[in-house]
């Protein structure tokens, strides 16, 4: 009878688990005990097939051939774009993750376990094993030899403000700026790009001159940008390459159409490219340009089964197995699947955005992933996420109570690795205007007081302190919302006896409960802006009066109509066509103050495409250098896309940016969470000293829980 013999993708192991052998066979590798036997993974033949020789008990012949295999194989190797190192208990190796922290162990639960690690780790890695005596495929080693040097190169690029050898652009009638060059030798040399540059420094026309290099020339050219730039696209095609070096086409609504024969650029909206996703890949473009590519950043649409009740054709209930959408978004799934198709024929893709990390490392992930290097520079999706997210284990409930637990990733950790592998991937680009300050080419920029580049400078908001009457509706509202929250949370503890009130799952049910009731917090966040009016109103005619235009940046239609009724008319927000948007610019831009003195912006339609600070270009006074953030929005890349409206190149003034605060409300609390998570997004992106140290203080759910605690 055999004692040891291969089962499919297992080892079985049959002993007297009483007997003097049982201690050293459990000590083999890792071990399940089924039927009487020991069983193992396919990893632990060799050692097994030795112990079964030495204590000569009976082997299968499969199992001996299944050895040798194994035996053959090197421990460490290159296996789908990552390493892969074996992991075989009988020889009882330290953990990889002490040398290497973004390793991680797996197990496939069909033959082994092992550790994955980037390509990025190789050398540590060779190093690792070879002290351990185990084998190292050449590829492994040579990979160790040679990445330090495109890891040096790809560094030294990320930041570079100018390159040496300059290419040549079919058609280009404009001269690049020096800065505007790396980014273009970057792509072709990696073939995939994440230009990060800050707003203003001529992303676009660094896109169009990459598409146009000499002797590699794209056929096929898909731009993909917010709905309102399209003209933008097109604009800088005509104003910069001579007529015919381009023959664009722009996608215009949710039904596909032809795509004329003569085409070879397609400019493409985000909201409506899902639909066209189908029609793209068909006609199989080579070269693939992301406007503002964060858009992408809640990644494709992640599903799962439950079970949902349906009537029959009887009209009865029955549950049947449904696909749910748990995340993701239809745009980020369709340019994910066009990125693919293009990786696919080693086309060229670029990502433009001024913000690649919003709020967290999560959603920079999405962008890593049509780039298609998550597993050559971070091991894969879930080394990603473990190692810079913070998972956090929390519980899941439902109406009938405890359902489990589930992984979160809303954190952020090792920022500064982060920026590291970023920056010597060869993937990724980032250069700030502090260059151009510090080469007088560009002016400051102040926020709250504080230059924008210090990243230790204490900010400081203006506090308006308003008198109760003029606080009067929105403590009435407060007041209400507040008895709500308390009522329900009352309800909440009545209904579960083992819930104490003021506890932390009353807490949790109350901040669950505030963000469903989104509504109530909006209506607080209204009043309050409504109330600021008249000081921001004071403060904006008194740098008026003073001979400066004004942009306010606002984000409730009513509050952004109520500003640009009291000062001129122009504004932007959504809704409006984008030949009215240009119109509204255009007289900011070139008319006097006396004429139009300010423009009113709506958050959520302005972070992008919009230049406000032509006026001394243009002859109509001094160039806008004032912006006030009326009302608070929780995103910092929104608000930094917001304020270079106004500070970008061309801009011959000190920018100076003030944040109008409300005491006791809820300004503070979401200027206070932006605020933090800026500091994080630095470390991450701009690889500045320190982080937060509460970067996700709470969310708009914990709103309702100050109002329930009075605060």
């Amino acid at each position: 009878m055999l004692q040891a013999e291969l089962d499919g993708q297992h080892i079985q192991l049959s002993l007297d688990m009483k007997g003097p052998l049982a201690r050293e066979a459990k000590a083999l590798g890792y071990a399940t005990f089924r039927n009487g036997r020991l069983r193992y993974g396919i990893e632990a033949a060799p050692g097994i097939v030795r112990f079964a020789d030495t204590h000569g008990l009976l082997v299968d012949p499969k199992l001996r051939d299944a050895a040798a295999k194994v035996a053959a194989e090197p421990d460490v190797d290159i296996v789908r774009g990552c390493i892969k190192v074996i992991h075989d208990k009988t020889r009882h190796l330290p953990n990889l993750t002490e040398t290497v922290p973004i390793a991680l162990h797996r197990d496939d639960k069909k033959s082994r376990n092992y550790w994955t690690a980037p390509l990025s780790e190789s050398a540590r890695i060779v190093d690792w094993a070879d002290r351990l005596g185990l084998s190292v495929a050449e590829s492994v080693r040579e990979d160790a030899r040679t990445r330090w040097l495109k890891e040096l190169e790809a560094f030294n690029l990320s930041s570079a403000k100018s390159v040496d050898e300059i290419p040549v652009i079919t058609g280009l009638t404009s001269t690049l700026q020096p800065i505007q060059v790396p980014p273009i030798v970057v792509l072709h040399k990696w073939r995939t790009l994440l230009c990060a540059d800050v707003p203003g420094l001529g992303k676009s026309l660094e896109t169009l001159a990459a598409a146009r290099v000499q002797g590699a020339e794209a056929k096929r050219i898909v731009l993909v940008c917010p709905s309102g730039l399209t003209a933008n696209w097109l604009a800088e095609m005509s104003t910069h390459f001579e007529f015919g070096t381009f023959t664009p086409w722009v996608a215009e609504s949710r039904t596909p159409s032809p795509i004329p024969d003569d085409v070879d650029v397609v400019v493409i909206g985000w909201p409506i490219l899902d639909a066209w996703v189908s029609t793209l890949l068909e006609w199989r473009p080579d070269f693939l340009g992301i406007d503002e590519g964060h858009y992408a950043k809640s990644g494709k649409i992640q599903t799962k089964k439950e079970r949902q009740p349906t009537k029959n054709a009887e009209g009865k209930v029955e549950f049947v197995d449904a696909e749910v959408k748990v995340g993701g978004s239809a745009r980020g799934s369709a340019i994910l699947d066009l990125s693919k198709a293009v990786l696919a024929t080693k086309g060229l893709i670029t990502i433009i955005t001024g913000t690649p990390m919003v709020n967290r490392p999560l959603e920079l992930l999405p962008l890593l992933e049509i780039l298609g290097i998550v597993t050559e520079v971070f091991g894969g999706s879930v080394s990603y996420k473990n190692h810079f997210c913070d998972p956090k284990e929390v519980a899941v409930s439902g109406g009938r109570g405890y359902r489990g637990t589930k992984i979160e990733y809303k954190g952020a950790t090792n920022l500064r690795e982060l920026n590291t592998r970023l920056r010597t991937s060869g993937h990724y680009i980032r250069r700030t205007k502090e260059s151009w300050v510090e080469a007088g080419s560009l002016k400051k920029k102040f926020v709250d007081g504080a230059y924008f580049y210090d990243t230790d400078a204490k900010r400081r908001p203006k506090i308006l302190h308003l008198s109760n009457e003029a606080m009067a509706e929105y403590n009435e509202a407060r007041d209400r919302q507040a008895r709500f929250f308390t009522d329900y949370a009352q309800e909440v503890t009545r209904a579960n006896p083992r819930m104490k009130y003021g506890s932390s799952a009353m807490f949790k049910k109350v901040a669950a409960k505030g963000a469903s009731e989104l509504n109530r917090i909006s209506e607080l966040r209204l009043l309050a802006a409504k109330a600021k009016i008249p000081s921001v109103l004071q403060r904006a005619k008194g740098l008026i009066a003073a001979g400066e235009k004004v942009v306010i940046a606002a984000h409730h239609k009513e509050v952004v109509d109520a500003y640009a009724d009291a000062l001129g008319g122009l504004k932007i927000q959504g809704g409006m066509s984008p030949k009215r948007i240009e119109e509204q610019k255009f007289l900011f831009n070139t008319r006097p103050i006396e004429e139009f003195p300010a423009i009113i912006l709506s958050a959520e339609a302005c972070k992008a495409g919009h230049t406000l600070c032509l006026q001394e270009k243009m002859g109509a006074g001094p160039a806008c250098r004032y912006m006030i953030f009326a009302e608070q929005i929780w995103v910092p890349g929104d608000e930094e896309q917001i304020q270079d409206r106004i500070w970008r190149f061309g801009q011959p003034r000190e920018v100076f940016i003030e944040n109008a605060l409300l005491a006791n409300t809820f300004d503070m609390d979401i200027y206070h969470v932006r605020e933090n998570k800026r500091r994080n997004i630095q470390v991450a992106i701009d690889a500045a000293e320190s982080a937060a140290n509460d970067p996700e203080k709470f969310g708009a759910g914990q709103l309702a829980v100050k109002l329930l605690q009075g605060r």
